[in-house]
């Protein structure tokens, strides 16, 4: 409601501004850190309530708060591709990752451009229509779309195995052909 009376009162000052016949000028409205000017007053500072985080960044429960894929092998493809790196592609990329507990898995990253210059990768999926406990291998489908140099999307889609380790939020994956493999760790926001 402050927020909205102190539009309202700008807005009027303005336009009583401008019917007057002179322009508002810089200055007319101080910040909590200027010195008010001849007929204006401060604005309290507003500070956040104590059980409110001061920042907005951070993610809601239950959301991906770390990701964190890194492919071994083969050499064109190797690099280590992080939550981070998704929020600097072009328009902006994501994640997401299961644990032990979800009915199907998935750990992938999309971007619209290769997150980057480590790695031509801009695009992981590797899907199963099952799940399965830490420990347990678990048939998968990997698919890989890269850039050449070229900027020509290439897509790679191979048969593999993944395997919880630890607690359920990381894990190892191979093609069968062994051609493949990597790793990958996730965090969640409590």
């Amino acid at each position: 409601m402050k927020i909205a009376g102190m539009a309202l009162i700008t807005v009027a000052l303005m336009l009583s501004a401008c019917s007057s016949g002179r322009e508002p000028t810089a200055g007319v409205f101080a910040t909590p850190t200027e010195e008010p000017t001849s007929g204006s007053t401060p604005m309290p500072r507003e500070e956040a309530p104590a059980d409110r985080p001061a920042s907005t960044t951070t993610p809601p429960s239950g959301a991906l708060s770390d990701f964190q894929l890194t492919i071994e092998s083969p050499a064109p493809f190797a690099g280590v591709i992080r939550l981070e790196d998704l929020k600097g592609t072009l328009l902006g990329g994501f994640a997401t990752c299961s644990t032990p507990d979800k009915l199907f898995f998935m750990v992938s990253f999309y971007a619209a451009t290769p997150p980057n210059k480590l790695t031509p990768v801009k695009m992981f999926e590797m899907t199963s229509e099952q799940n399965a406990a830490v420990g347990t291998p678990l048939p998968v489908t990997i698919t890989i779309t890269t850039d050449d140099p070229t900027g020509r999307e290439q897509t790679y889609r191979l048969q593999g195995s993944a395997t919880y380790t630890g607690d359920g939020l990381s894990g190892v994956f191979q093609s069968d052909d062994g051609r493949l493999k990597g790793s990958w760790k996730c965090a969640f926001a409590p």
